[in-house]
C-alpha cells in the first residue's frame, strides 16, 4: 500500500479536520514522546521501545515547519508497516532524508511521502489552491497556513498542479526535481545552466520573485524543444541552505507533442 494511505488512515482515525495538524496530539495517542535534543549528524531521530516511542529533534533546526515535517517523517517511519522490525529499532535521519525524493531510498521516500500527507491533507490542500495560480506570495501563504516549510509545499503544490515542476537545486547543481502528470518533459540532475534564473543566485546575483521567461533548453533535456522555445522559471532562494526552488511552467502544443 503507498505511504500516503497509512497517512490518510491516521486522519480519518484521528478526525483531523483543522490546519496546522497538531503533531502533539497525535504523538500522546500513539503514545510517542516528542523532544528536542542538542545532535549533529541528523535532524531527527526515532527510538523505539516496548510497544513505545521517543523522537528526538535537533534543537539547531531554526523553522517551525522544518521540525514539524522531521516530526511527521518520524511518526511516518512508526507508523509505516515494514520500516520498524525486530532487527530495526531506531531510525537516524539527515536533512538530505528530509529532502529525498528518490524511491532508490524506499523507507526515507515514504516517510516523506507520509510526513507531506500527514501536514497536508490532500482534501483540504486542494480546496485551498483549486483558483489559486503558482505565485511565490500563495507558496508563502500556504507554508504558513500548514505551517510546513516551502520545499514541501511546493511540492505539494506541484504534485496537484498539472504543468508545473519543481526543481532542488544546491551549490550551482540539480538535485532532485518533481512534477506534475501533465509536465511532459523531463529534467536531469546536474549543474545548472548558465541560462537559467536559478544560477543568479549562486553567483551572487538577485533574483525576481516572479516567473520570468528562459530558453527551455537552460532546463530541458527532452527531444520536442525547439531551438526557440521558452519555459517560464520562477526560482525561489533557500539562502540558510545554500539551495533554490525553482517551479517551471511549460505548456506544448499536442501536435508537437505527438510528432
Amino acid at each position: 500500500m503507498n505511504s500516503k494511505y497509512y497517512a490518510k488512515d491516521l486522519i480519518k482515525e484521528l478526525k483531523i479536520t483543522n490546519i496546522p495538524v497538531n503533531l502533539t496530539q497525535i504523538a500522546n495517542v500513539k503514545d510517542i514522546k516528542i523532544e528536542e535534543v542538542d545532535a549533529e549528524g541528523f535532524e531527527g531521530i526515532l527510538i523505539v521501545k516496548n510497544n513505545s516511542a521517543v523522537i528526538g529533534i535537533n534543537r539547531k533546526i531554526r523553522e517551525s515547519g522544518r521540525k514539524r515535517f522531521t516530526i511527521a517523517h518520524e511518526i511516518g517511519h512508526y507508523h509505516i508497516p515494514g520500516h520498524i522490525s525486530n532487527s530495526k529499532q531506531n531510525f537516524s535521519c539527515t536533512s538530505i532524508n528530509m529532502t529525498t525524493y528518490d524511491e532508490k531510498d524506499r523507507k526515507e521516500y515514504e516517510a516523506n511521502e507520509f510526513a507531506s500527507e500527514l501536514l497536508m491533507p490532500e482534501e483540504i490542500f486542494k480546496e485551498k489552491i483549486k483558483h489559486e495560480d503558482l505565485s511565490y506570495k500563495m507558496l508563502q501563504d500556504l507554508t504558513k497556513e500548514f505551517d510546513t516549510t516551502l520545499t514541501a509545499t511546493g511540492r505539494r503544490y506541484v504534485e496537484f498542479s498539472g504543468y508545473y515542476a519543481m526543481v532542488f537545486s544546491t551549490n550551482s547543481k540539480i538535485m532532485w526535481f518533481s512534477k506534475g502528470d501533465d509536465f511532459p518533459y523531463y529534467i536531469s540532475p546536474g549543474k545548472l545552466s548558465e541560462d537559467s534564473v536559478a544560477i543568479d543566485f549562486f553567483k551572487k546575483e538577485e533574483v525576481p520573485n516572479t516567473f520570468q521567461s528562459v530558453l527551455a533548453s537552460a532546463w530541458l533535456d527532452d527531444y520536442r524543444q525547439k531551438g526557440d522555445m521558452e519555459i517560464e522559471e520562477l526560482s525561489i532562494p533557500l539562502p540558510y541552505y545554500n539551495s533554490v526552488l525553482s517551479f517551471l511552467y511549460a505548456v506544448y502544443e499536442e501536435e508537437e507533442y505527438l510528432e
